[in-house]
């Protein structure tokens, strides 16, 4: 009868182990899916937007998932544009008319996906970090002032569909292939 108590207390311990391992093993290969998915997300918005990888990184965010928690994803953040000040600033002096009627005021040129373009109105700011920042006036008057920028939201409205099945199907893959990988560990 003793054997019988002392067979079953192992099989409970080794059993418990395996569900522990398990446990480890699912929530490394989520994280690790979420960081292959936001990398590989990543790489296609900056290809479609043209703007650069770490712009877009910033936008993606990622939940990890932790041993209490078997949860982990990925979402794009569009809630706040992307500053000007990122996408390399000129400072441009723009001339409008012709003769004496002729006009000259500063304005600022960056570099968006479609080419180089002129933002009204604004200027370039020396912070008293030294960083420099595009700002804009609001209305005629001195003060109020703005600092412009670019909306994601129209690129992210127009790939919506495309965006939500590439990350899904990528989640998918590399969690497969992952937990496989962290049960092959397991085994040893």
């Amino acid at each position: 009868m003793s054997t019988f108590g002392s067979l079953e207390k192992q099989f409970t311990r080794i059993t418990a182990k395996i569900g522990k391992a398990k446990t480890v093993a699912t929530y490394r290969a989520l994280n690790k899916a979420a960081a292959r998915t936001k990398t590989r997300l990543t790489r296609t918005v900056s290809k479609a937007s043209g703007l650069k990888s770490s712009i877009v990184s910033k936008r993606i965010m990622t939940k990890r998932a932790s041993a209490n928690s078997l949860r982990a994803f990925v979402s794009f953040g569009v809630k706040y544009g992307v500053p000007l000040d990122e996408m390399k600033p000129k400072e441009k002096t723009v001339k409008i008319g012709r003769g004496k009627k002729a006009r000259s005021y500063r304005g600022v040129t960056v570099k968006l996906p479609e080419g180089r373009v002129l933002v009204p109105r604004a200027f370039l700011w020396s912070a008293p970090s030294g960083k420099s920042l595009i700002v804009q006036r609001k209305g005629s008057a001195r003060r109020p002032l703005q600092r412009p920028t670019f909306s994601l939201r129209e690129l992210v409205k127009s790939h919506e569909r495309t965006m939500s099945a590439f990350m899904r199907d990528e989640f998918n893959r590399s969690f497969d292939d992952q937990f496989e990988y962290e049960l092959q560990k397991i085994k040893g």
